[in-house]
């Protein structure tokens, strides 16, 4: 398997650290990985990868009982069948 691209979106940084976490995560498992900012990413490369993450921030989403907006981060697994 070829290096796997955690690919994200970040404004304040958060989603990074996050991405940065997985990328660590995959080569503690032995893999190759990176983090790459998604307009850094060249779709046709993207496409071509056998796996990769996609990671996007869900900045200030405010649940009904909380008093303070919170981000949320979602990354997803694609692993090429």
């Amino acid at each position: 398997m070829s290096k796997i691209s955690v690919v994200f979106w970040t404004q304040g940084g958060n989603t990074e650290s996050m991405a940065n976490a997985i990328v660590e995560g995959i080569k503690e498992a032995g893999k190759e990985a990176e983090a790459v900012f998604v307009s850094d990413m060249n779709i046709d490369e993207l496409k071509g990868e056998g796996v990769f993450a996609l990671g996007l921030s869900l900045i200030h989403i405010s649940e009904p009982t909380r008093r303070t907006p919170i981000s949320y981060a979602v990354f997803c697994l694609k692993k090429k069948t």
